[in-house]
């Protein structure tokens, strides 16, 4: 608001400077051009002064106006003050109006629209834009993640990329077009307007000057008087040349009086109407900085002489048309911006809806497991997504059918080789107890006097076998209970430490234990299973190392912000490359005696509670089993718990 009233008041003290003295304002002709040129720089924008309307007001009535407000004709009807103070800002018929009080008699008023709720909400989507652009590019910037983040190569976003480019296209195109239709409109309805100016003005010329042959001074200064008032009735200043193209007459003496302008016809307009004869002529001209579309056309008598040339420099005209533009193109630009932004919001909605269903599609993919149901996606459209739909759903029962088939075949399978290998493992101890047991019976029938040494040797030989075949059902009986986990929160290191010491009292091995300052490690897995994994592994160690050696076994413990790490190193005789292939197969051993379960069992053990196990080896220079837990946290541990 300050700056409105700084312009309205800078602007009334131009109108006085320009064309507006204290006794004089009733008499003086408001030119049109003439002020124009000579206004204060500064009051030129658009946006300072275009948009204001004055009146002007001598001892209480209205000399001039100007503007799209419609002033009383009386200033006494407005029951304002017009001596005491020097201005005055008052609001009346959704204006503001600055009152300029220069005397007694002399008076002005300026006035511009006041600012609404709607003008306000022109203005957001140009602040909304411009804040939105900024900050986003800011981001983007400084932040690779949210750029990946907004910016995805995904069909949702390629859809709104394509919807907005369409809509930003074809709105560019829509509204370049309308701006040069409007502004070629607005151009020929000038041009029109300026035409039927001069013809009036070169009627009324023509009617006092169809019978005579030259102009002599007393014709001149009628011409001077005539243009002074046709150019308060048309609103526009008017010349008169000779036809040498010298100056005749003017309704605007100061512009040449002042050097502002020549007093010579333009070169291009004389030879287009004394050597071409036409009979009318445009062309834009240009005053210092004010440009205008000025206007030609020849005086002939009733004898076809000529009697020099009508110019109409049509000053005000070009600047309501250029405000007339500003205007149009403005009002348009908003209008196309809320249109974009509504085109943005749209084309946001439609891309989520129409890739709604994938995105439930593809979470549906992502959670599929052979080891549960799969659930299907209810979509009732009959469109393509809609058989895209029918065919997952129809692909869900199928896997589940085969899931059930395969689940039974590999347990089968499964149950079927576990027995070959246990009837093969209870084969091997069977043979030697039965010899034993036939010679024990011979050598009491023959009353055998070393009867007594061979019974210890036979029961010993039978108790050793009968400990294998006890170790091959526990064996079993591990790798059958591996599924049945009873998971639970406890501190990892306490479980380590406990096994590790189980096997100090052995003076042939040396126990590193590097736990890196870790007091406690919470996981959430089954504590036995860990136990025994954890065990066997240790024990797979000693046993790689030879008897005639001392065993190194190095345990350290480590953890990052999710998962902890243990590594099981010793100084065995390492993995040979034929038995890395199949070394977490079941069945395979590379001992003598054995079912070869324990490390089948031990990663299956790991598995079961989403962990990682793997290894490095040298043959000869020893082993190193890495095994990664996932840490316990609260929220997820909870979720498991509860399952």
């Amino acid at each position: 608001m300050s700056a409105v009233i700084f312009s309205s008041l800078q602007y009334a003290k131009t109108l006085q400077a320009v064309g507006f003295t204290k006794e004089q304002s009733e008499v003086i002709s408001e030119g049109i051009g003439f002020p124009e040129l000579l206004m204060d720089r500064s009051l030129v924008k658009p946006f300072r002064y275009k948009y204001l309307s004055y009146a002007k007001y001598f001892d209480e009535e209205l000399v001039n106006f100007s503007g799209d407000y419609t002033y009383n004709y009386y200033l006494q009807s407005y029951n304002i003050k017009t001596t005491d103070p020097e201005f005055q800002l008052l609001s009346w018929d959704g204006y503001d109006h600055l009152i300029y009080n220069q005397n007694e008699k002399n008076h002005i008023i300026v006035s511009n629209r006041s600012l609404t709720f709607i003008d306000y909400l022109i203005s957001f989507p140009y602040i909304f834009v411009f804040y939105f652009a900024f900050v986003l590019t800011i981001i983007l910037i400084r932040n690779s993640n949210i750029r990946k983040l907004i910016i995805q190569n995904d069909l949702r976003f390629r859809i709104q990329g394509s919807i907005i480019s369409v809509v930003l296209i074809s709105h560019l195109f829509v509204a370049t077009g309308t701006i040069y239709y409007n502004i070629q409109e607005y151009r020929t309805r000038h041009q029109v307007d300026l035409q039927e100016k001069i013809k009036s003005i070169s009627e009324e010329i023509k009617d006092r000057l169809t019978y005579v042959t030259s102009i002599n001074p007393e014709l001149q200064r009628w011409l001077y008087s005539e243009l002074n008032k046709l150019s308060n009735i048309f609103r526009t200043d008017i010349n008169i040349y000779d036809v040498n193209g010298e100056l005749l007459a003017t309704s605007r003496p100061e512009i040449f009086d002042k050097g502002i302008t020549s007093d010579r016809m333009n070169s291009k307009a004389f030879f287009e109407l004394s050597e071409r004869f036409q009979l009318k002529y445009f062309q834009p001209e240009k005053t210092g900085t004010l440009s205008y579309l000025s206007a030609y056309e020849p005086i002939i008598n009733n004898r076809g002489d000529y009697l020099g040339y009508l110019n109409l420099p049509y000053f005000t005209r070009e600047d309501d048309l250029k405000q007339g533009i500003s205007t149009f193109i403005v009002a348009f630009i908003n209008l196309y911006l809320i249109l974009f932004l509504a085109s943005v919001i749209i084309a946001i909605v439609l891309s989520n809806k129409i890739t709604q269903p994938l995105s439930l599609i593809r979470e549906k993919l992502k959670g599929i497991q052979l080891v549960k149901k799969n659930e299907h996606i209810n979509y009732q459209a009959n469109d393509e997504i809609g058989a895209l739909v029918q065919e997952y759903n129809h692909k869900v029962d199928d896997l589940m059918e085969s899931a059930e088939l395969l689940a039974r075949s590999e347990r089968e399978s499964a149950w079927r080789e576990m027995a070959k290998q246990i009837a093969h493992e209870i084969k091997n101890p069977l043979t030697p107890m039965k010899l034993n047991i036939q010679y024990l019976q011979k050598a009491k029938e023959e009353s055998n006097e070393h009867y007594d040494d061979f019974f210890k040797r036979v029961t010993k030989n039978l108790i050793e076998q009968i400990d294998t075949l006890s170790g091959i059902a526990t064996e079993f009986s591990n790798f059958a209970q591996i599924p049945k986990a009873k998971n639970e929160v406890f501190n990892l290191i306490e479980v380590v430490q406990n096994v590790c010491s189980l096997f100090e009292p052995n003076q042939n091995l040396h126990f590193t234990l590097e736990m890196n300052h870790l007091e406690e490690v919470r996981v959430f897995i089954d504590k036995e299973q860990f136990s025994r994994a954890f065990l066997n592994l240790v024990k797979n160690g000693i046993q790689s190392i030879p008897t005639d050696q001392i065993g190194e076994i190095q345990i350290s413990v480590e953890t990052d912000q999710s998962t902890a790490l243990i590594r099981i190193s010793d100084n065995g005789t390492g993995i040979s490359q034929e038995a890395q292939e199949n070394l977490f197969q079941p069945n395979f051993t590379t001992k003598t005696s054995g079912m070869g379960l324990g490390l089948s069992i031990v990663k299956n053990i790991v598995d079961n509670f989403g962990g990682k196990i793997w290894y490095t080896t040298e043959f000869d220079e020893g082993t190193t089993f890495y095994v990664e837990i996932p840490l316990f946290k609260p929220e997820s541990g909870t979720k498991k718990a509860s399952t």
